[in-house]
């Protein structure tokens, strides 16, 4: 389990917000544990998680909610309140 810190999944989905249009893997690990950081070069591989994480499957929760018509800045908001929801009922189980 971890701390859930709100600037934390603000970072995520601001880094992964390009998955509305093209997923891209960052250069070392992520600040919330990811399924993404196995293609990250530089995230050590004690690092890496080598399954889907809650963070990822909140993401892709809140990302298939998006509203394609809504302006970029406003479903960025949506889907960090759809990820904070989510990672916050896994967290109380």
């Amino acid at each position: 389990m971890f701390t859930l810190e709100p600037q934390k999944v603000l970072d995520v989905v601001t880094k992964h917000n390009s998955l509305l249009s093209q997923a891209t893997p960052a250069d070392a690990c992520s600040q919330l544990p990811t399924i993404m950081d196995l293609m990250a070069p530089n995230c050590a591989s004690g690092e890496k998680s080598a399954q889907i994480t809650a963070g990822d499957l909140a993401f892709l929760r809140a990302t298939y909610q998006a509203d394609l018509e809504t302006p970029l800045e406003i479903e960025q908001s949506n889907i960090q309140f759809v990820m904070l929801r989510e990672l916050e009922k896994n967290n109380s189980r």
